[in-house]
């Protein structure tokens, strides 16, 4: 199994050691020991819809900018995903940005839970808040000028790695906030308070029952917990692509925070499941880039409806065939060569998750497709595999 470690994720483990230890495997309920404790509990991130300063691009931050019409109509798409899979949170945290509050608003909306007597809202917490980008903020990230007075390497640096911080805007910013608004930002910072929120508030709403939970958030906040839960190195933070409006699962184990793996693939570096549907299925495609091993886990458990971790031959075969008639050439292109190893492939006919990605690896690689290309199993390591089950 491949793991990610972080020398990052042990500086955060410092910064909150004061305040939270691990638990035991007992939890205490009125004063009463109990003796075992919750199963995992289900977080669903999901990063807002297209807002305005998304469409134009803008360094947006800490900017309070509407979304899109396309922005709503991607969030309703998410949410109509969600209810599809049978989706009612429990709880529901949104930044206090109105493009996220308003993307969990129209989420809250479709889901329609008419079973509470109370219907739920978003909790808005500006912990949750987009990274801060200082004296960026209402800046085009294409402005030559910006270009000319800090080089393309270095706003390149500002945006992807961990430490870097721009420029810190002053008072006389016209985007300037007061406390608890930052004065800038690096994504290393963004992550700070973003882990802090999330065991001093979020986790121990799953101390005494397994809970389902939303949180609404931006690309930046939402990349800062993917990188904490997947235990990815800061070197690999970059390579972390948030998608809007594609809802992104984890199973939490209640006692830590920390992400369960749910599956036993060689290939798994991400604990987490996106949730695909036709809406979205692009969009993670040109999104995911390096990431492609969790897309083609995300699509097996799309395919998978009855949830039992198998897919006939034939049944692959059938919804790879559906694939060839799609109009982005990748998918058309990857459907094809998938379905050749499926050919090829005399094991058994039956396809794991762990199989399909083997296949999925092996014909993007003979045929130099975009997908997989940061992995590290060799065909030869796949090629054992397929021998030995």
């Amino acid at each position: 199994m491949m793991m990610w470690g972080s020398k990052n994720a042990d500086n955060i483990r410092r910064i909150i050691q004061k305040n939270h230890r691990q638990r035991r495997s007992s939890t205490i309920v009125n004063g009463t020991h109990c003796a075992s404790t919750p199963p995992p509990s289900t977080v669903v991130l999901l990063r807002h819809g297209e807002s305005l300063w998304n469409k134009i691009p803008t360094f947006t931050g800490w900017c309070d900018v509407p979304l899109t019409d396309h922005g709503i109509e991607q969030a309703e798409g998410a949410a109509r995903l969600m209810k599809e899979k049978g989706f009612n949170f429990d709880l529901v945290y949104s930044s206090e940005l109105q493009r996220a509050y308003h993307s969990a608003e129209v989420v809250l909306d479709i889901l329609n839970d008419t079973s509470r007597s109370k219907p739920i809202e978003p909790m808005k917490v500006w912990e949750l808040n987009e990274r801060h980008y200082g004296a960026l903020q209402g800046l085009s990230k294409t402005n030559p000028e910006l270009v000319s007075m800090y080089g393309k390497e270095k706003l390149a640096a500002w945006r992807r790695e961990m430490m870097a911080a721009p420029p810190p805007m002053n008072e006389a910013h016209p985007h300037y906030q007061p406390p608890p608004a930052p004065l800038t930002e690096s994504l290393y910072d963004c992550q700070k308070r973003v882990i802090r929120y999330w065991h001093d508030t979020i986790v121990p709403e799953m101390a005494f029952r397994e809970s389902l939970i939303l949180i609404a958030a931006h690309a930046n906040t939402i990349r800062s917990l993917v990188a904490y839960l997947d235990e990815v190195p800061d070197e690999n933070v970059s390579n972390i692509h948030i998608p809007n409006s594609v809802p992104f699962k984890y199973k939490i184990d209640p006692r830590t925070g920390k992400a369960v793996q749910q599956d036993s693939s060689p290939l798994s570096k991400s604990k987490g499941n996106w949730l695909l549907s036709a809406e979205n299925q692009e969009r993670l495609i040109d999104k995911l880039g390096v990431d492609s091993e969790s897309f083609a886990r995300s699509l097996f458990a799309a395919w998978d409806v009855d949830g039992d971790g198998y897919l006939s031959k034939q049944e692959l075969a059938n919804l790879l065939f559906s694939w060839k008639s799609d109009t982005n050439p990748a998918i058309n292109a990857l459907a094809g060569k998938i379905l050749e190893e499926l050919k090829a492939d005399k094991v058994t006919d039956v396809i794991t998750l762990e199989r399909f990605q083997l296949l999925a690896v092996s014909g993007s690689r003979k045929h130099n497709l975009p997908f997989f290309k940061d992995e590290e199993l060799s065909l030869s390591i796949i090629k054992d595999q397929q021998n030995e089950a």
